[in-house]
């Protein structure tokens, strides 16, 4: 993608970042995020590149909140998905990562039809969540041999 289009994708992206464009109570790159619209990984991509622009985690964590009262189940199980890996991925949030990758986990075991259709996306998270753990615990140790990080025992 080249910088022009990038400059224009977060031109438009910031155009959504007003209530008033629409009839909701909520601005519109919000109610992408909780429809589900599958351009995290674009959106993503053009954050990294600009600056990691906080507005688009604000939106993305008002989404979450937002799909916590959904009665769409898939989105309750996707949302915290997809938005871990754009907040690990494109703006670096390993603490936060972990917290929406534990959620997903969580929500799809209370979860009752989308199981199968998560199978990839579990094992990914599971492998990543794993990493993450071991390396806030490298982390940890080397603050302080002393003391036992709470992210080690997540590893067993």
């Amino acid at each position: 993608m080249s910088a022009e289009l990038v400059d224009a994708a977060l031109d438009i992206i910031n155009s959504t970042d007003s209530p008033e464009r629409n009839l909701k109570p909520y601005n519109l790159l919000v109610g992408l995020f909780v429809y589900g619209e599958d351009v995290f990984w674009d959106i993503g991509w053009a954050c990294a590149k600009e600056g990691r622009p906080a507005f688009v985690l604000k939106a993305l964590d008002e989404a979450l909140e937002r799909v916590s009262d959904d009665d769409r189940e898939w989105i309750q199980v996707w949302l915290p998905y997809i938005s871990g890996q754009v907040k690990y991925t494109y703006f670096g949030l390993e603490e936060d990562a972990v917290v929406l990758l534990e959620m997903f986990l969580k929500r799809l075991s209370q979860a009752g039809s989308p199981q199968e259709a998560y199978v990839t996306e579990r094992k990914l998270v599971r492998n990543m969540l794993a990493q993450l753990y071991f390396d806030g615990a490298v982390q940890s140790w080397e603050k302080d041999a002393s003391t036992r990080p709470a992210s080690a025992d997540k590893l067993k």
